[in-house]
């Protein structure tokens, strides 16, 4: 770990599940995605980062850009920033997922949602 990262571990609870956020830098962030059978994160995209997918439990389909794929254990992904993405637990078991955020400005409030099944803005 560099000097500049900061040891982070809390849950945020989601509609769709929830995230674990474990370390933080100026540049990064390492997370797990938790989300619950049949659900989805919203579509959306990002200005300012681009994050990397591994898929670490479960199956998925996964939106990015103008591609469907299917997803599964073991599974990367690339998302590049301003990107459309979402993905959709598919499977009958939590979908767990390995993200790691990489750009200038790492923040929650760099979402676009351009459509949510949840109503968020």
């Amino acid at each position: 770990m560099d000097d500049n990262s900061i040891n982070l571990q809390y849950i945020q609870q989601k509609p769709w599940g929830n995230f674990e956020n474990f370390i933080k830098s100026k540049n990064y962030l390492v997370k797990i995605l938790n989300i619950e059978v049949g659900h989805e994160i919203s579509l959306q995209k990002h200005r300012f980062r681009d994050e990397h997918w591994v898929i670490l439990q479960g199956s998925c389909i996964i939106t990015n850009g103008a591609n469907a794929h299917k997803g599964k254990e073991n599974d990367y992904f690339f998302i590049k920033k301003n990107s459309v993405h979402n993905l959709k637990n598919t499977g009958n078991n939590q979908l767990k997922i390995l993200e790691v955020q990489f750009g200038q400005k790492i923040s929650e409030k760099d979402i676009t949602r351009l459509s949510d099944p949840y109503n968020r803005r």
